[in-house]
């Protein structure tokens, strides 16, 4: 019973991206797939600690101006 659960549930949710993926236009697919992108480079950068002497550099900046 369970399974038949699961089962239903993932059909519906290919239901769904099914209908989303058509109803986005090739500019709304632009949009989405460059904004993964760039959060996803910025996540990955960020964990690995490639941003910190970056960060570092800005708040001595903005401390040095106050």
């Amino acid at each position: 019973m369970v399974k038949l659960g699961m089962w239903s549930l993932q059909l519906n949710f290919q239901q769904l991206t099914t209908r989303l993926i058509q109803q986005l236009n090739f500019a709304s697919r632009a949009i989405l797939v460059s904004s993964l992108l760039a959060l996803s480079v910025i996540a990955i950068s960020k964990r690995l600690g490639v941003l910190q002497p970056l960060e570092m550099a800005s708040f001595d900046f903005m401390t040095r101006l106050q």
